[in-house]
């Protein structure tokens, strides 16, 4: 749940949300982040979803258009059973900021690698898949220091097994 937009250095942005595919099989995941603004045109952002964390940096060229990069690791609770997931990614942020709305977008491709059984059958199984990942979004910032997120979005794995998946979210952040 991030736009273009960098934090100026020294603001600090907090936020949680909620998670869920569009699939009735798959649970849904509550999530938080604090994003930190280090350099102008440039902050860091600690992630956590369900049962795992990532780091990632953001480069703003301006408001309407940033790059990142990022990684994490965690548990799954993807079908299949227990296991570790890891990831390696890069993105592409693009919006619209207005004074109350930000319609924004984010392209990303990863490399989301699996180890213990989380696709296979069993815990010896490791795996490295490429994705890809698209958000449509919405931010609103009604208040000085509150912003409210709605997104949806896919995941497409480069993988015959495995099927693209539909999500969508809700998010609350507060920053100062």
């Amino acid at each position: 749940m991030q736009t273009p937009k960098t934090l100026p250095p020294g603001k600090i942005e907090a936020g949680f949300a909620g998670m869920a595919a569009l699939d009735p099989d798959i649970q849904p995941y509550p999530g938080a982040w604090v994003r930190i603004g280090v350099l102008p045109r440039m902050d860091i952002g600690i992630h956590t979803m369900s049962y795992g964390a990532k780091i990632d940096v953001k480069y703003g060229f301006s408001e309407y258009v940033a790059i990142g990069i990022g990684g994490g690791y965690g548990t799954s609770i993807l079908a299949g059973g227990p296991g570790s997931i890891y990831t390696f990614e890069s993105s592409i942020y693009g919006g619209y900021p207005t004074r109350l709305v930000t319609p924004y977008c984010v392209i990303r491709a990863a490399g989301l690698g699996t180890q213990g059984g989380v696709t296979g059958e069993g815990p010896s199984e490791d795996e490295l898949f490429p994705l890809i990942t698209s958000v449509a979004g919405i931010k609103v910032h009604p208040i000085r220091f509150v912003s409210l997120y709605a997104e949806l979005g896919g995941t497409f794995l480069f993988d015959e097994d495995v099927e693209p998946q539909l999500t969508g979210g809700i998010g609350l952040s507060l920053g100062y």
